[in-house]
């Protein structure tokens, strides 16, 4: 409107003013341009139209061609007929006249001019084409839906369709607003609600972009839809456009395209409850399919010129993209933009995981795929939440409804699997902690009973991953659906407050200080609470406030504007936030409070930053395994437990089995659960509700399930069990040592966690507090001979005994001045002063927790893998060597260290239990058994004549 009207008044000047003097006026070569310009005009455009410039190449081929057949035609042709006097010159134009008349009649009934392309090529072909004119014509349901006569003045041309479409059998209605594009995803979109709606309507209008007017024709499309949004009132709207350019010009302060949004969608809310708003999508150009097809025949390499540059097209719906981010609405869900990168953070959290539970020694950091998980929870939560109307009761039970929608159904259904697994591939002696926990498991209370069987020292067997628990990684759920329930009144109280900024300052001190918490508290209890695991949800808040606040925020006005750039882009970061998250593949053991709150931080950056092209988080494999994610995590654990032993094939065929059972229930029962509405979704809760709890009753109580051995194996595991759960329980002797109450307030009576007495170091809080209470008992009884003892309980009578356990510290390499013997000197030093003699248990070897029933399982399931039981001594000598190293520099004249480990010795094994009598040396908590004491019993002896003999 500008350019034009400037361009006409200046020819005409430069025409007027008949300048002689110009350089460019009076240049030859512009001169001969503009002879040939009226056969160059002529020729230009079919040749740009049939070989299209899409390589240099092709542009150079173009423009030199142009040139030439302008030239040629000009000096062969137009410089001759224009001699000729007008005898000839009818003659010619009555020959031209009718050759065209001829060429027209005779290109639209001869054959001669068919093409026969090779019959892939031709199906290619055939194939698009039947796409043609549009897909809405094309469709199998569109006889479903009824045009009606629209009630408003517009001309025919303008409307692409108006109508209803059958009723359905659902509780709400729908209507679709927009321009061609509602023609286009009308049927598809409506075939996902399997007819679960009342009413569904639809408007297409040429310009009718639903949310503002353009144009005249664009500002009577959108009063047809506001009037229809009035008179209809649909429960849930979709806006469906292709938008105008003018939304993707720059964005002004007061930007009065986003106020003009904002007054429409005001005015849609007073209609509806839901708005669902179609994004930015790339444009297309117009005659795709022509050019496509053109170009597979004529130029197939060329085919892939034809996708469009991700960059550029994201560019350019930038802006658009923000004025949507910048609308006020409570009701309205953005649609079709699926994460992708959160789907591979996904993929990424469950590979994790899934390679620590195979592998616990080499991925030794993978158990933080959980904590990925809550960080995506946090996130996603908060963006369901920032939406709603928190004050409405019912938007807090619709988000109740549609998280148990989304959880229960699959988690209910692996619940009961799990039970029937449990009691078909695994021994009764395993029973029992399994009911305990699947019963706990029903109740999403999982991570308490984890809490409570780690508050004893003597039971954490019970919850440790070694168990052969199969419903152990369902802790994680049980503090995810604990968080569901509280999450909605953080996000009432942030309701509260003003803007973005002190929503994000909120959730920083969430985090802060929740983390300060974790960190503090014990880590058994505070890995397991939901409440000290909330600064992860939370850092999930801060990635959406900080997405928020960056949406909000104007545009720079130009690149060129900048002082300064960067030489490290937000892409770059987001590459450095992954490879921290990869850390967790790292098979060496990284400090967990350090690496915790990075890998959390990580990934909230990640998600926070919306990348778009980084290669991995755009990955379909590993977005696909984030879409099975949430089934894997539910069936890897219980494939695991049960099913893995120390054979690659076992490996193998673990790995295959929990990826094939994950896609089918993905695909058989996930996706389809999601597509049920309420009265779908209450019956199936409740018939898998009901299975669970009678199968809870029938293992519990019908004979069905007991389990028969052969005789002898029911010897061996008879015997085995007898030695449970604690030699000392067993001991003939035991009632001769009475239990004194330790009289101390600051040790729990009923709670060991963390607590390790170590006799003569002290590494923790609580082990700090063990030391203190035995140097204080050693003070007051004044014993003649102090033993410090090892990882199991043995009692001599009349002698004080005191447990140690050695700490993991005690491994790591020995410094100059070391602070770990110097205070093993100093607590010895100070025992010396009341004991005559001190007995120090040597390192032992370091056996796996729930050994004794992963024996036994062995023995019933894998009797031919028994013999990999026993410890390597070479990888166990090499994990005591610092601790012997560190007793070997302790300055003691009282002290005498004895070794138990040699009574195991065989070759190049520690021995684990006995292969004629098949009886464990090792029981479930680290201590040894009654059979593994009775090796011992000679070096007993012996210590204790040593003893008489010198007292």
């Amino acid at each position: 409107m500008i350019l034009r009207p400037v361009v006409t008044i200046s020819t005409a000047i430069i025409i007027s003013s008949e300048i002689k003097n110009c350089q460019i006026l009076s240049s030859k070569f512009v001169g001969y341009i503009g002879d040939i310009s009226y056969v160059l005009y002529l020729v230009h455009w079919p040749l740009i139209a049939i070989f299209p410039p899409y390589t240099v190449q092709n542009y150079l081929f173009l423009i030199v061609t142009t040139f030439l057949v302008s030239a040629f035609l000009h000096h062969i042709y137009e410089q001759k007929y224009l001699t000729l006097e007008w005898k000839p010159t009818v003659l010619l134009l009555t020959v031209l006249i009718l050759g065209n008349g001829f060429l027209q009649i005779n290109i639209r009934r001869e054959g001669f001019w068919k093409h026969d392309y090779p019959s892939d090529i031709q199906q290619i072909i055939d194939t698009n084409r039947a796409q043609l004119p549009y897909s809405w014509s094309h469709e199998p349901k569109r006889f479903e839906c009824t045009e009606e006569k629209i009630e408003e003045q517009i001309e025919d041309n303008r409307v692409f369709g108006y109508g209803s479409c059958i009723r359905g059998n659902g509780n709400f209605s729908i209507m679709m607003i927009g321009n061609s594009y509602v023609m286009s995803l009308r049927n598809p979109i409506r075939t996902q609600f399997s007819s679960n709606y009342s009413d569904f309507r639809y408007i297409s209008l040429a310009a009718g972009y639903g949310l503002y007017s353009d144009t005249p024709t664009s500002h009577l499309s959108l009063e047809i839809s506001r009037k229809n949004v009035e008179r209809y009132k649909p429960d849930v709207l979709f806006i469906l456009a292709r938008h105008s350019p003018s939304i993707k010009q720059p964005i002004q302060e007061d930007d009065q395209r986003v106020q003009e949004m904002n007054i429409n969608i005001k005015f849609y809310e007073k209609f509806v409850k839901k708005i669902v708003i179609l994004d930015a999508v790339p444009l297309f150009p117009l005659g795709f399919v022509d050019i496509f097809l053109q170009n597979v025949v004529h130029r197939p390499e060329a085919l892939e010129s034809l996708n469009l540059d991700r960059r550029i097209a994201d560019k350019e719906m930038k802006l658009a993209k923000k004025r949507f981010s910048m609308l006020k609405c409570t009701k309205c869900q953005e649609t079709f933009r699926m994460r992708k990168d959160i789907q591979c953070l996904r993929g990424l959290a469950i590979s994790f995981v899934l390679s620590f539970h195979l592998a616990p020694n080499l991925f030794v950091n993978g158990f933080l795929g959980v904590d990925i998980f809550f960080v995506i929870s946090g996130f996603l939560m908060a963006k369901n939440l920032t939406s709603l109307d928190l004050m409405d009761i019912h938007n807090i039970l619709r988000f109740y409804y549609r998280r148990f929608r989304r959880i229960l159904p699959m988690y209910l259904l692996s619940v009961f699997a799990i039970v029937i697994m449990v009691h078909l591939f695994l021994p009764d002696f395993l029973w029992e902690n399994n009911n305990r926990y699947s019963l706990a498991s029903l109740f999403l209370i999982t991570n308490q009973l984890v809490i409570h069987d780690q508050a004893d020292y003597f039971y954490e067997f019970l919850s440790a991953s070694s168990s052969m628990n199969a419903f152990l990684h369902l802790w994680s759920l049980s503090v995810e659906m604990q968080f569901y329930l509280l999450v909605p009144f953080i996000f009432l109280g942030l309701q509260f407050l003003k803007n973005d900024y002190l929503k994000i300052t909120a959730s920083l001190f969430i985090t802060v200080f929740t983390f300060i918490g974790f960190a503090m508290i014990l880590d058994k209890f505070a890995f397991n609470f939901m409440f000290l695991r909330l600064w992860q949800f939370s850092a999930g808040f801060i990635a959406l406030f900080w997405i928020k606040i960056n949406k909000s925020k104007l545009p720079e006005k130009s690149e060129t504007e900048k002082k300064w750039s960067s030489p490290i882009n937000q892409n770059d970061l987001v590459i450095m936030a992954l490879s921290i998250i990869s850390l967790c593949l790292l098979p060496s053991v990284i400090n967990v409070l350090f690496l915790r709150p990075v890998v959390t931080l990580a990934t909230s950056f990640i998600i926070g930053c919306e990348a778009q092209n980084v290669q991995l988080l755009t990955s379909k494999t590993l977005g696909y395994i984030g879409d099975i994610s949430y089934v894997m995590y539910l069936v890897h654990w219980p494939i695991i437990s049960i099913f893995l032993s120390s054979g690659i094939k076992s490996y193998i065929y673990c790995i295959i089995l929990i990826f094939v059972i994950s896609i089918l229930f993905h695909h058989l029962f996930e996706k389809q659960y999601l597509k049920l509405d309420m009265k779908g979704i209450f019956p199936l809760l409740l018939l898998l509700i009901s299975i669970n709890a009678y199968s809870q009753y029938s293992v519990r109580y019908d004979s069905f399930w007991n389990s028969t051995y052969p005789a002898e194996v029911q010897k061996y595991v008879d015997a085995n069990k007898a030695q449970l759960p604690f030699s000392w329980a067993l001991e003939p002797k035991k009632d001769e040592c009475v239990k004194e109450d330790l009289k101390d307030n600051s040790i729990f009576a009923s709670s060991n966690f963390g607590y390790e007495g170590y006799g003569i170091y002290a590494d923790s809080y609580w082990s700090e507090k063990a030391l203190n209470i035995s140097k204080t008992k050693i003070e007051l009884h004044k014993p003649d001979v102090l033993f410090i003892t090892a990882k199991f309980d043995f009692h001599f009578r009349q002698l004080q005994i005191w447990i140690f356990r050695y700490p993991p510290s005690l491994r790591d390499s020995i410094t100059e001045n070391d602070t770990k013997i110097e205070q093993m000197n100093d607590n010895i030093k100070f025992y010396e002063k009341f004991a005559k003699k001190i007995y120090i248990l040597n390192s032992h070897p370091e056996y796996r927790m729930n050994f004794m029933n992963l024996f036994l399982r062995s023995l019933l399931t894998h009797p031919d893998d028994l013999e990999s039981l026993h410890l390597n001594r070479i990888q166990a000598e090499k994990q005591m060597k610092n601790v012997k190293k560190r007793f070997s520099m302790i300055k003691c004249s009282k002290c005498h260290f004895f070794d138990l480990s040699h009574v195991f010795e065989e070759n190049d094994k520690y021995l684990t239990f006995d292969r004629d009598q098949q009886l464990s040396f090792v029981d479930n908590t680290l201590h040894l058994s009654v059979a593994g004491l009775k090796l011992c019993q000679s070096d007993f002896e012996n210590i204790a004549k040593e003893i008489m003999g010198s007292m």
